[in-house]
């Protein structure tokens, strides 16, 4: 089955099996996937551990005060919000604003580098258009601030983050981080997830799965197919997506969709 989204074509996976990738480039990554136990026993520990690892990771002061300023900027219109989580330079942001005018779009990087296009210096809060604003802010620390101030999204979005492919860091990847639980939930109607690495994609689905197996208070999250992406003329979000793409680099988008409406 196929249907448009967002400028580009879905082609659905037939099962949730590995699936062939087809041509390779310089930028396609081949390494395996994490052997089911030792993923399964990763996501249960963090489930188990999550208050503790948060006692432990007390919130930055700049990213707690980013998070205070964004909340006196944000018009309070009762308007949508998207968060834009690893935004990078802001790209995405601002093509998200751009296609989702309703809603208020928040773009969080912990790179002054890569923000530096957009944020002074001098400044962890920019409003840069109409319904966007960037943040300088460590992610686990500002997901921690939206969780306990039940601040809730229509979609959150994590695009291309790294993957980690190398075996002696896959405890790095988002999926086996000790913050997993906590990126669960905080409230989301959806999570959209990008990669260029299907199994990062695979793996991420799996461990939402074993998360809500496991605990029914991390149960928050229907997991669907893994889709690739074809490019269908229009921009893309980030600028490694444009890269992959005029490269000839296969993408691929994993949708979770909140179980409740009430988010």
């Amino acid at each position: 089955m196929m249907f448009k989204s967002l400028g580009i074509t879905l082609l659905t996976m037939a099962s949730r099996s590995r699936s062939s990738r087809g041509l390779s480039t310089e930028y396609t990554i081949t390494c395996p996937s994490m052997e089911s136990e030792t993923l399964r026993n990763e996501v249960h520990k963090h489930c188990d551990s999550l208050d503790l690892f948060l006692t432990r990771k007390p919130v930055s002061i700049h990213s707690l005060t980013a998070f205070s300023e964004l909340g006196r900027q944000l018009p309070s219109d009762n308007a949508p919000l998207i968060l834009d989580s690893g935004c990078g330079t802001g790209r995405s942001s601002l093509r998200l604003g751009e296609l989702y005018p309703e809603s208020h779009v928040i773009g969080v990087d912990r790179s002054i580098a890569r923000l530096s296009r957009h944020i002074r210096p001098d400044r962890l809060v920019e409003q840069v258009s109409d319904n966007v604003w960037l943040v300088r802010a460590e992610l686990v620390d500002f997901w921690r601030c939206c969780r306990d101030q039940q601040w809730s999204f229509v979609r959150h979005y994590l695009l291309y983050p790294n993957p980690y492919p190398k075996k002696v860091r896959y405890k790095s990847r988002w999926y086996a981080h000790p913050c997993f639980p906590l990126l669960l939930q905080l409230p989301a109607s959806e999570i959209i997830v990008r990669s260029n690495w299907l199994q990062y994609l695979e793996d991420f689905r799996d461990a939402v799965d074993i998360a809500a197996d496991y605990n029914k208070e991390f149960s928050i999250f229907q997991t669907s197919n893994v889709e690739r992406l074809i490019p269908s003329g229009q921009d893309a979000l980030t600028n490694f997506e444009q890269k992959y793409w005029n490269a000839g680099e296969a993408t691929y988008e994993l949708v979770l969709t909140a179980k409740t409406a009430d988010v």
